[in-house]
């Protein structure tokens, strides 16, 4: 697998986070994780409905990458999208989404930490 850089116009072997050439990052957007993560990991689960909150992959050693998910993203989406107060958003997450566990391709959900 090989991606094509848009800083350099070169295509690069996928195992490259940073274009050898210029060193600049990967482009990650969402439909390239989409991609990278149905290349790698034909079995991964995604979470329908919360596309936008889709952040990276992540895996363990000797396992095959999951999505990963911003929690606060996902709860945005549901106050925004669905009218959801905070409170309703959180629980509806919380037991829906992030509680469900649908086998070793389960999604991953990342709380960040305090930013300041």
């Amino acid at each position: 697998m090989s991606w094509e850089c848009p800083t350099c116009d070169d295509s690069h072997p996928g195992r490259f986070a940073f274009c050898p050439v210029s060193g600049r990052p990967r482009d990650w957007s969402r439909h390239r994780l989409e991609e990278t993560l149905a290349t790698l990991n034909p079995d991964a689960l995604t979470f329908d409905g919360f596309e936008d909150a889709l952040i990276g992959l992540a895996r363990q050693q000797y396992k095959r990458p999951l999505a990963v998910y911003d929690r606060e993203k996902c709860l945005q989406i549901l106050q925004d999208r669905d009218g959801m107060t905070p409170h309703d958003a959180e629980e509806c997450f919380a037991f829906n989404t992030e509680g469900a566990w649908v086998g070793e391709h389960t999604p991953l959900v990342l709380t960040r930490g305090n930013q300041e």
